[in-house]
């Protein structure tokens, strides 16, 4: 299996948690990484050991030459670096400093196995070195073998014995005293073999009850159809609800009859080599419904020897690590499923130190689509030569100097790319991860945006030279026409029949003038609301200016018997125009007393509250309200939906502009015969 060096770069919080004693090395063979369990089984500690050469950290004890410890290890490893396949060494006898007694050795023996991760092009990254810790078992194994010679040697002493007995027999009368003394032998000797006898069982016993205890999963497989004959809790847990002790792997397990795992076993029986697998998908029938669920585990297999050195069975331990896999995978379709380009780097450096180009180390499935291969392990600048011209290298480079993260906008239209891209850079060891969404879909709509305000301004412009000259031109002639209908009025005879038949049509002329006049005027105000746009705002005390306001329009408040509400002391200030914050609440407040229900006394409402960055004053009323197909036209120039109160059409037109001119907005919530709810937001 070719992995890549990523894998560990983003995932070392996993690395750190596999159950089993790991090390990761450089292909120098210094140490990059250390399993928790690793530093328990070696008596070590995380930070003694990375950074350090594997055999500056674990030297040859100088009181075991014999064990070649170190020799075996550096072969091991060498060969895995010259062949880039694994290594699973035979039973290796390698101490471990003692951190407690300088200079002296804790005795371990050992299971290893040497594994290389490869990069695309099958160059060893990095090596995995795995040990399983089979000190005491080995112990065991010695003490139960010692045990067993001298069992058999207090067997063939008691043979010899009872040969002894009959020769003394026949010779009873010459070897008395002799006889008696071979008893006393016997005796002994018999006394020997029940010691041993019971030494052995304890062994046995104490073997029994470290594989009972192991939190590893443990079992023993008897003769080629593979009897479970020992099983410990935690290999049972494995399976809740089977039988397993007394039957063979397949009657108990039959769904692994064609996996690899049942095909690895018979491979350890028929040949010895121990075999080990890591992540391994086993399905599983599940105890309750016999249903097939994916599980993943890491075992070994190895070969047991009886008495005459023959194979006779096959020992197993293993972990699952079904969670782990499941939340690596999990990490992997989320790294995936992003829709922006991921991407992680490491430098290339020349041999001055510098840093000459950077080399892809992991992508994501996006990336993998936008290059349309499997770019890892290659260099970015044979790629993209144009993140040079796009400053981007530099970029990355800085990252990677300073180790400040950097995000910007960037226009790229080199290789297969051609828009706009939002990238964010961070530094990672001597590389770095990219982020890089596609924005250009978002800038051109930008640009769009920008393009119509343009526009619009220019049109706003060219509307405000139109009005301001259509009412400073339309003055003469509007002032002519009233001089002269004012001349007709005064030439008129007092004949009274003339009088009657003209006097009412010049009455109906003049009132036309006036309101010329009038909507000349309010033409003049709007190009004044548009000059007065860029006065500075100033903090209000919004309490004065709508106590100001009632006083303005206390008159018409007592003439309706109009009962107000005020409650703005939670905004204290505005920041606005003095005179433009007026003009609002005079139009707000005036407009809810004119358009009164007949109905009902008027009941007028004004709050004021924080609303993120804005400070929202309320105006609400009880009177005629509007359909709410009309409320989108509420706000336009001249538009009145209400005749039988004097009015121009102008005054929320004003208030509208006002607020929006100060980056602010206005709302308005209405329902025909109940009422209006008009919403100011000042932005602060």
């Amino acid at each position: 299996m070719v992995l890549s060096k990523p894998d560990f770069l983003d995932f070392l919080a996993v690395f750190n948690a596999m159950p089993g004693a790991y090390l990761l090395l450089s292909p120098e063979l210094i140490i990059e990484a250390v399993t928790e369990t690793y530093l328990i089984e070696t008596l070590t500690r995380r930070e003694n050991l990375l950074g350090r050469n594997i055999f500056d950290a674990f030297p040859d004890n100088p009181d075991a030459p014999q064990a070649n410890a170190v020799r075996n290890l550096r072969a091991s490893l060498e060969q895995v670096r010259a062949t880039g396949q694994p290594h699973v060494m035979e039973l290796q006898h390698y101490d471990v400093p003692d951190l407690v007694h300088a200079g002296k050795f804790t005795e371990r023996y050992w299971l290893p196995r040497n594994t290389p991760v490869l990069d695309a092009q099958g160059q060893v990254r990095h090596i995995i070195h795995e040990v399983v810790n089979v000190t005491q078992s080995y112990q065991t194994d010695v003490l139960l073998r010692d045990s067993q010679a001298n069992e058999r040697t207090a067997r063939a002493d008691a043979q010899a014995e009872i040969l002894a007995r009959q020769l003394v027999e026949r010779s009873e009368a010459r070897l008395r005293i002799a006889n008696q003394e071979l008893e006393a032998r016997v005796v002994e000797r018999t006394r020997e073999v029940q010691i041993a006898q019971a030494e052995a069982e304890r062994q046995r016993a104490r073997l029994e009850r470290l594989f009972m205890q192991a939190p590893a999963a443990i079992c023993i497989l008897g003769g080629d159809d593979f009897v479970f004959e020992l099983v410990n809790p935690t290999y049972q847990q494995l399976f809740p609800g089977r039988e397993l002790l007394g039957k063979p792997i397949l009657t108990a397990l039959p769904e692994i009859a064609e996996h690899t795992v049942f095909r690895t076993i018979y491979q350890v029986y028929n040949t010895g080599e121990t075999h080990q697998e890591l992540g391994t998908l086993v399905p599983l029938a599940r105890s309750a419904d016999g249903v097939l669920e994916n599980r993943y585990f890491n075992y070994i297999q190895q070969a047991r020897y009886n008495e005459q050195g023959r194979i006779d069975g096959v020992i197993v331990f293993a972990f699952e690590v079904t969670q782990q896999v499941e939340a690596w995978q999990l990490l992997r379709a989320t790294f995936d499923s992003s829709a922006d380009m991921i991407q992680a780097f490491e430098a290339v450096r020349n041999e001055q130190g510098a840093i000459v180009d950077f080399r892809w180390t992991l992508v994501n499935s996006v990336t993998q689509t936008y290059y349309g291969t499997d770019v890892v392990g290659k260099q970015l600048l044979e790629h993209n030569p144009g993140v040079q011209a796009a400053g981007i290298f530099e970029r990355f480079v800085e990252v990677v100097k300073t180790g400040e993260p950097q995000r910007y906008e960037q226009e790229y239209r080199f290789e297969q790319f051609n828009g706009w891209f939002e990238q964010s850079v961070v530094r990672l060891r001597d590389g770095l991860v990219t982020t890089t969404a596609n924005i250009t879909t978002r800038k051109q709509a930008e640009q769009q945006v920008l393009a119509t305000n343009e526009q619009l301004r220019r049109i706003n412009v060219d509307l405000d030279n139109f009005i301001y000259t259509a009412s400073h031109d339309l003055r003469a002639p509007i002032t002519n026409i009233e001089g002269l209908v004012h001349a007709i009025h005064t030439a008129l005879p007092d004949d009274l029949e003339c009088a009657q038949t003209i006097a009412p049509l010049l009455a109906m002329m003049q009132e036309s003038v006036e309101r010329f006049k009038r909507t000349i005027d309010y033409l003049s105000d709007v190009i004044k609301l548009q000059k007065e746009h860029e006065q500075s705002p100033t903090p209000l005390e919004l309490a004065t200016v709508v106590e100001d306001v009632r006083q303005d329009l206390l008159p018409l408040i007592q003439a309706t018997t109009a009962h107000l509400d005020v409650a703005v002391d939670s905004c204290f200030t505005v920041k606005f125009s003095a005179k433009n914050l007026r003009s609002v609440v005079y139009n707000l407040l005036s407009n809810a007393l004119k358009y009164r229900s007949p109905d009902r006394t008027p009941h007028v409402q004004i709050r004021c509250g924080q609303e993120g960055a804005f400070t929202v004053l309320t105006v609400q009323d009880n009177g005629l309200g509007i359909k709410s197909s009309q409320q989108q036209d509420l706000f336009t120039m001249f538009r009145r939906f209400h005749d039988h109160v004097e009015g121009n059409g102008i005054g929320l037109y004003m208030v509208k502009r006002i607020v929006e001119n100060a980056g602010g907005r206005i709302e308005v919530a209405s329902e025909l015969g109940q009422g209006s709810t008009f919403s100011v937001y000042f932005r602060r």
